[in-house]
């Protein structure tokens, strides 16, 4: 950039941090490994059952890991995010999801699906 004494200087910025936030970063960290390591180790154990607890862990999991990623993010003052195939593969998945909750017309059902109707009357 150009200064005032006519001659050229690079000027860097730095990002000033709060006091304690490398510690709230790390928490976050601690909280996102807690998180997936409870999806791995903890769910199964609590999915198998009748009681819709195990899903309720599940929603709770990843509600809170997402959150505390979300407020890492947030808080380093250079956050990464590097789109990967993984992406691709959500992106995907969130379309397929759409796809299904739009409603079909009846040729397309019946062209899909021949024998819908006398399995499931309506």
């Amino acid at each position: 950039m150009f200064n005032p004494r006519g001659n050229l200087k690079i000027i860097r910025h730095t990002h000033v941090q709060a006091p304690g936030t490398d510690i709230l970063i790390a928490l976050m960290l601690q909280i996102i490994d807690g998180g997936l390591a409870g999806v791995i180790f903890l769910l199964p154990f609590v999915m198998g059952g009748r009681h819709p607890l195990g899903q309720l862990i599940l929603a709770a999991l990843a509600a809170i890991t997402a959150l505390a990623w979300a407020v890492r993010q947030t808080l380093r003052p250079h956050p990464n995010w590097r789109p990967t195939w993984a992406l691709a593969l959500i992106s995907t998945g969130l379309i397929l999801v759409l796809f299904q909750t739009i409603p079909l017309p009846q040729s397309v059902l019946e062209r899909l699906a021949p024998s819908h109707a006398n399995v499931l009357p309506l």
